[in-house]
């Protein structure tokens, strides 16, 4: 019954066709109401929003080869095709081989970002409790709701967690930074005190940038408890390194970065680093690969009460008006998503008042 399974198949390939196409809609619009919010005309919001999410033909093109009915074929395909090269000439063999190489590894990728992008649940425990918080702003003039706004200030994330009863917890997220890394010693401190040597004076060791950065997502201080994600090893952050004292403030390091950056070296744990200039000390490692909110792990996880620390001019954490953070919550036991809505119009009409 082969024709069956094809047909079954080419189904199957308009279902998904048409949750791909609601996906990419869902996001252009979310990054179009953003730039509307940061002043741009409408016409120049959608622009900017299709220019930065790139070929939407080609992200279309790319989600459908990963449809597993499409594999089988091209697996024997190129298995047939590679036989025959070897056969023929071993030098062509091998570069059949790289660019078969090459191909499966840019499939994969793109498999790894859709699933990143539009199929990954929340890294969390019991992650279908776990919602994320967006506004459906209303015109004056019409009942129609506008597109989505998915960012937060800090102190409407304040409001918001300290007034919807419906969540058990209400964590918020800021886009991941690239700081500046001082004082981290590791291999790769090893690596230029080398560059010193006989060996380094004479060349044969490639030259390292004087500069070392550290991909850092920021994140409020219950995001761990609230995700039901603990350290493998040291822990997560604690209220105590809160509290006002001569301390430095705590950082948590992904165990990838731990491990390719410090060459998993249990002493990591009480270190001291400079991020963009603070000193922060190093209390837990996060599981391998965690992610959280995010679409990859940082190297480094902070606390957002940070913030004015790493970047000394800016405000964000007081302005209400600073569009700076996702917020994600996880619904209290016997809570429902209709009953924290609710709670969420409510608050969000008293914070409207707050803004300007």
């Amino acid at each position: 019954m082969a024709w069956l399974s094809r047909w079954r198949g080419f189904l199957r390939r308009d279902k998904l066709a048409r949750e791909h196409e609601e996906e990419l809609q869902f996001h252009l619009s979310m990054r179009e109401q953003l730039n509307v919010e940061q002043g741009m005309s409408r016409s120049e919001a959608r622009h900017a929003a299709r220019v930065r999410f790139g070929n939407l033909s080609l992200w279309r093109e790319r989600m459908r080869e990963v449809d597993l009915t499409m594999l089988p074929g091209t697996v024997s395909q190129d298995l047939r095709y590679g036989a025959r090269m070897l056969w023929r000439n071993v030098g062509f063999t091998l570069a059949a081989v790289l660019a078969l190489g090459i191909g499966i590894g840019a499939n994969t990728a793109t498999f790894t970002a859709y699933k990143a992008f539009f199929k990954r649940t929340l890294d969390a425990r019991e992650s279908g409790r776990m919602v994320n918080l967006a506004l459906l702003l209303h015109s004056g003039s019409s009942d129609q709701s506008s597109d989505p706004v998915a960012w937060f200030s800090v102190p409407d994330y304040e409001a918001y967690r300290d007034q919807v009863h419906s969540f058990s917890g209400l964590i918020a997220a800021s886009n991941p930074q690239n700081l500046t890394l001082k004082g981290a010693g590791g291999i790769a401190g090893r690596r230029r005190g080398s560059e010193g040597s006989l060996i380094g004076r004479l060349g044969l060791l490639p030259s390292v940038a004087t500069m070392e950065t550290a991909s850092t997502f920021l994140v409020s201080e219950n995001y761990f408890p609230v995700l039901g994600v603990g350290a493998v090893r040291g822990r997560t952050f604690a209220p105590e390194d809160f509290a006002k004292g001569d301390a430095p403030p705590t950082a948590l390091i992904s165990e990838n970065y731990w491990r390719k950056r410090f060459d998993g070296d249990a002493a990591v744990l009480g270190k001291t680093v400079r991020l963009n200039g603070v000193a922060v000390t190093i209390v837990g490692i996060t599981p391998h690969n965690f992610v959280g909110t995010s679409v990859e792990a940082p190297d480094f996880w902070l606390p957002l009460s940070l913030e004015p620390l790493i970047h000394p001019d800016s405000n964000w954490l007081h302005s209400r008006e600073n569009l700076c953070c996702r917020l994600y919550a996880r619904l209290a036991p016997g809570a429902s998503i209709d009953q924290a809505q609710a709670e969420m119009t409510l608050v969000a009409g008293q914070l409207t008042k707050l803004h300007d």
